[in-house]
């Protein structure tokens, strides 16, 4: 029998010799050597080089694993993500987008970010860049970020919101915390953009539903 399971809830003791782990994410250095999260890091990554067969879901993601593991190329298969493409498609109907929209108290015609806070993810930069572009280049369009409230990422949660205020982007700038799959490509078909400024990206699902609703997106 193979055991299939996924790098995020992997645990630290081999169950399986015919064990196949998905990673989604770089694997690179986490924690602060000698501390607590470098050790289970270090220990998570010993587990990672037991499996038999390690999935990627990038050929960037299976050369970082390659790299960071040490280990054979041909012990590592990519198979890229996908996307619902009877979800996410151009919308015919604007009335349809319109009245989606409504329901968060938004309209057509504004920048857009889904995404979480983690620090690879460069949302504060992206908040520099829209106030450079408002004051300097006259843009004359709200920036919606979708997702970004999160448990565990508290502490960004909270800077984030200080540094709106800070660049005095209250009127300018709306958070929307969680939005329903379903209603997704209703936020992709009205926006003018996608923004998608990570540093790096284990695969980027966002900008291909977002290419696949017609929308053009900003890297």
């Amino acid at each position: 029998d193979v055991l299939h399971t996924h790098e995020d809830v992997l645990g630290l003791e081999r169950v399986s010799t015919h064990e196949v782990v998905s990673i989604h994410a770089f694997l690179g250095r986490r924690g602060t050597a000698g501390g607590l999260g470098h050790h289970l890091w270090r220990k998570k990554l010993n587990r990672l080089g037991q499996a038999a067969r390690l999935v990627a879901i990038s050929d960037g993601l299976k050369q970082d694993i390659v790299d960071c593991l040490g280990i054979a190329s041909d012990r590592v298969v990519t198979i890229h993500h996908g996307y619902a493409s009877k979800l996410f498609r151009p919308m015919t109907s604007q009335t349809s987008v319109e009245s989606t929209l409504t329901r968060y108290g938004l309209k057509a015609g504004y920048l857009l970010y889904v995404g979480g806070l983690a620090p690879v993810k460069n949302v504060p930069n992206v908040l520099r860049a829209y106030k450079t572009a408002l004051t300097e280049h006259q843009l004359d369009m709200p920036l919606v970020l979708c997702g970004i409230v999160s448990r565990f990422y508290k502490r960004e949660y909270v800077k984030v919101r200080m540094l709106i205020r800070r660049l005095g982007l209250e009127e300018s700038v709306r958070i929307i915390s969680y939005v329903p799959h379903h209603d997704l490509p209703s936020f992709f078909n009205g926006a003018v953009a996608v923004l998608s400024p990570s540093f790096s990206e284990g695969f980027g699902l966002v900008p291909l539903e977002a290419m696949a609703c017609g929308t053009p997106v900003v890297v």
